[in-house]
C-alpha cells in the first residue's frame, strides 16, 4: 500500500498548478488544458464504521473519464455479545479492517457555469481484508485472560465499487465533494458516505 500511496502523491506535482509561475502565465496555461484532473482526499463513515479516501480523476470537458479510489477502512462486527467486554480494557468494538483499491469508468454532468457536477463513478475493485471472528477463550477467567479471543483471517478477492458524487469547484484550483458509494464482494459488503476535498485541475479553461 506505499508504493499506491506514494504514486498517488507524486501525481500531485503534476496536477497541482506551479507556484513559481506568474499569475498571467498560470492562467493562460489552464485555458489550454482541455481536462479536470484532481487529487481528492478526505473520509467518512460506512455501513458500521469509517474509512478514509484517496482518490483521483481525470475527466474531459464533456465529463468522460476514469477515476482511481484507495478506501481504507473498518467495519464493525454485528451482534457482539455484551459479555465480550468484561475484562481487562477492552472497550471499543470488534472491527474487521480493509484496503480496497478500484478502477472506475466515470461520466460528470455539470452545469453552464461549471460550478456544479453531478457524478456517476463504476469500476472493478480488489479488496484486502483482515475479518475477525469471536471464539471463547478456553483459559478465561484465568488472570488477564478475556472470555473471547479475536481471530483475525486475511482475505481477498474481486468486487464492484459504485459511486454517486457531486462536485463543488469553488475555485479552478480547489473544491470539495460528497459520494455516496457502495463496494460489492463476497468478503465483506459495506456503503458508505464520504466527504473529500479535491486539489487540481478542478475546472477546466474555458
Amino acid at each position: 500500500m506505499k508504493r499506491i500511496l506514494s504514486f498517488l502523491f507524486a501525481l500531485a506535482t503534476w496536477i497541482v498548478p506551479l507556484k513559481i509561475q506568474g499569475q498571467a502565465d498560470s492562467l493562460r496555461i489552464v485555458k489550454g488544458i482541455p481536462v479536470n484532473a484532481y487529487l481528492g482526499i478526505g473520509g467518512g463513515v460506512n455501513t458500521r464504521g469509517g474509512n478514509i479516501d484517496m482518490s483521483l480523476t481525470v475527466t474531459s470537458k464533456g465529463g468522460m473519464g476514469g477515476s482511481l479510489h484507495y478506501i481504507p477502512g473498518s467495519i464493525n462486527l454485528k451482534d457482539v455479545p455484551e459479555d465480550y467486554y468484561e475484562g481487562f480494557l477492552r472497550f471499543a468494538t470488534p472491527a474487521h479492517t480493509l484496503q480496497v483499491l478500484s478502477v472506475n469508468f466515470v461520466k460528470k454532468f455539470s452545469n453552464k457555469k461549471g460550478t456544479l457536477r453531478f457524478g456517476l463513478e463504476t469500476g472493478p475493485s480488489w479488496g484486502w481484508y483482515n475479518i475477525v471472528e469471536l471464539r471463547l477463550n478456553p483459559y478465561y477467567p484465568e488472570p488477564l485472560e478475556y472470555k473471547y479471543n479475536k481471530i483475525r483471517t486475511k482475505k481477498n478477492g474481486f468486487g464492484f465499487f459504485l459511486a454517486m458524487t457531486t462536485d463543488f469547484p469553488f475555485t479552478r484550483f480547489l473544491g470539495c465533494d460528497v459520494s455516496l458509494f457502495t463496494n460489492l464482494n463476497s468478503i465483506q459488503s459495506f456503503v458508505g458516505l464520504d466527504f473529500s476535498f479535491i486539489l487540481g485541475m478542478v475546472r477546466a479553461g474555458k
